[in-house]
C-alpha cells in the first residue's frame, strides 16, 4: 500500500471543471492479482509485503520450475512506507505460486535480484543462456541494466515459436501429464507490459509425468510428444492430433 505520488495532486478535477462532479478521491493503492474463475474475475489480495512499493510492471513465468506460474514485481521508488521504512527494503520480489497448496503466494525476498532500484519501468524475461529456465532482466531509469540468471535447480522444457510472429498471435500452449492432468496454458500476445516484446517462446516447468504439449492454434490442435532427455521443441515438430 503506498501514497500516491505528489505530482498527481497539482491538477484535479478541481482544476479540470469550473462545477467540479462528484467523486471519490483516492490516494492509497494496491498491487491486486485477479484470478479467472470461468469467465468471471475475483481479486485475491497479496502479501503485505508487495504494498511497500509501487509496481510498475510483472513478469510472469514459472520461475522455479514446478509446473505452476510465478511472478516477478518491478518495484522501485525513493520514498518511504509508513513514513519510515525504505520503500525498497521490499521491492522487485518473486512470489512463488503456492495457490494448489495453501491458496496463496510466498513471497522470496533474497532471490539475488537487487533491491535498491530508483524508479525501473519494465521486468522481461528470456532464456539468454540457453538452458531452459527464464532469467530476468530489469533496465532502472537512468541507472543503467541489470540481468539476472536463473539458477533454480529445475529443469524447463522450451517450446520455440518459429516463423512469422503474426502467426503466433493468439497461440495458445499447455503441458499434458499422464495422469491427464494439465499444466497452466500459455498465450502468446505480441506486446505486453511498458514498451516490452514478448519472448518467442514458452519454457514450461513440469512436475513428474509430463507427456505431450498441446498447442491449440486457431485452425487446429496439435500434439508434441515429450521425448526423454529432450528439452527444446519447435512447432515443427508438432504432430496434428484432431480438430480443436
Amino acid at each position: 500500500m503506498y501514497r500516491t505520488h505528489g505530482a498527481f495532486r497539482l491538477e484535479g478535477v478541481e482544476d479540470l471543471f469550473e462545477t467540479p462532479p462528484k467523486h471519490r478521491p483516492i490516494d492509497m493503492l494496491r498491487t491486486r492479482l485477479f484470478l479467472n474463475r470461468n469467465g468471471a474475475f475475483g481479486p485475491m489480495d497479496l502479501p503485505e509485503a508487495v504494498q511497500f512499493a509501487p509496481t510498475f510492471g510483472i513478469a510472469v513465468e514459472d520461475f522455479n520450475l514446478d509446473g505452476s506460474l510465478d511472478i516477478a514485481l518491478c518495484q522501485g521508488f525513493n520514498e518511504f512506507y509508513g513514513g519510515t521504512e525504505p520503500q525498497t527494503t521490499n521491492s522487485h520480489l518473486i512470489l512463488l505460486n503456492h495457490l494448489a497448496e495453501s491458496g496463496s503466494f510466498e513471497v522470496r525476498r533474497h532471490s539475488g535480484i537487487a533491491t535498491d532500484s530508483s524508479y525501473p519501468r519494465v521486468i522481461g524475461t528470456g532464456d539468454f543462456n540457453g538452458d531452459n529456465r527464464p532469467d530476468l532482466i530489469i533496465p532502472g531509469y537512468g541507472a543503467g541494466i541489470r540481468h539476472y540468471q536463473n539458477l533454480s535447480a529445475g529443469q524447463g522444457i522450451t517450446l520455440h515459436l518459429v516463423g512469422d510472429s503474426l502467426d503466433w498471435i493468439g497461440l495458445k500452449a499447455r503441458m499434458r501429464y499422464r495422469d491427464g492432468s494439465w499444466g497452466p496454458r500459455y498465450e502468446y500476445t505480441p506486446k505486453y507490459g511498458y514498451r516490452k516484446e514478448a519472448p518467442n517462446r514458452f519454457i514450461f516447468g513440469a512436475k513428474g509425468g509430463a507427456e505431450a504439449i498441446e498447442i491449440i492454434g486457431p485452425n487446429a490442435r496439435l500434439n508434441l510428444a515429450i521425448v526423454p532427455r529432450q528439452n527444446s521443441y519447435t512447432l515443427a515438430e508438432a504432430k496434428k492430433s484432431g480438430p480443436p
